[in-house]
């Protein structure tokens, strides 16, 4: 998903009759099974975000590339982000496409490499013709092929992403996996640190109520921002972020089912992981 700074201006937009709406249908009832979680006994786990990687890093591969794994090849030109590109679909739009390719050409000598650092000035300057590079584009699915680009992309998001989604999780006293999985997803798709502003504190209400007022504004959020980029013009980009609430659909019923350990086998858009395991 490309990133939403675009849209970052527009954000304040309030929109009470949606949110009158949505709070009916949507909010309430979630927020009622959040509650009715708050006096359940605490959950017997330690705060390892290492071991939880590989399947909060799955959850969010699948929304942005369709598979578990991630696809290092994945690139799309359609939304705001001028080009998606990798695994966790790094943007030219947000910078991330050039930091990688820059982090790609410390770990790589390949003749691909060498081509697409021609492309870097471009890429820094967020140049949204770039879009139409088709030449750019086949460098970029080429150089996928290599293990350094793949460690590049993992190395890029752990470090940009990642890191930040644990630090806003140990601030909060948050320590779920499901949480975590929240504020990493938010994080790689954009907009987190706004959502968090609107929320209270995690230490006047349970984890579950936490996670589902988070979900709550962060599609309160998309909702927001989609309205914006309809009222410029830019039909195309609002339809992008009104579809991929489905992220938040996602990660909401697993709140639903109680699974904020992200234990046994997950089932995402047609697709089965498996959950993490925790000690006994």
């Amino acid at each position: 998903m490309g990133s939403l700074t675009d849209e970052n201006a527009a954000a304040n937009l309030f929109y009470p009759l949606v949110k009158l709406c949505y709070h009916s249908l949507m909010v309430w009832p979630i927020s009622w099974f959040a509650g009715w979680r708050q006096n359940q006994p605490p959950l017997p786990i330690s705060f390892n975000p290492a071991a939880w990687r590989p399947v909060i890093w799955a959850i969010t591969n699948i929304f942005e590339t369709g598979v578990a794994e991630g696809n290092p090849a994945a690139l799309q030109t359609e939304d705001g982000g001028i080009i998606s590109y990798g695994k966790h679909q790094a943007t030219v739009k947000a910078g991330m496409l050039a930091q990688l390719i820059e982090r790609y050409g410390t770990l790589s000598q390949t003749p691909t490499r060498d081509a697409l650092m021609a492309w870097l000035p471009r890429l820094q300057a967020m140049d949204p013709t770039l879009r139409h590079e088709s030449v750019l584009h086949d460098l970029l699915r080429a150089a996928a092929a290599e293990p350094a680009m793949g460690l590049a992309q993992d190395d890029l998001f752990d470090e940009q992403y990642y890191q930040p989604a644990i630090q806003r999780a140990q601030e909060r006293g948050l320590y779920t996996p499901l949480a975590l999985a929240c504020l990493y997803d938010a994080g790689v798709q954009g907009g987190r640190d706004h959502i968090l502003a609107r929320l209270t504190s995690p230490q006047t209400q349970s984890e579950s109520q936490w996670i589902a007022q988070f979900l709550t504004e962060r599609t309160q959020w998309l909702n927001e921002i989609a309205q914006a980029a309809a009222e410029m013009g830019q039909f195309q980009q609002a339809q992008f972020l009104r579809n991929s609430r489905f992220r938040v659909d996602e990660l909401g019923r697993l709140l639903r089912k109680g699974n904020l350990l992200l234990r046994g086998r997950i089932r995402l858009r047609g697709q089965t992981i498996a959950g993490i395991k925790h000690p006994q």
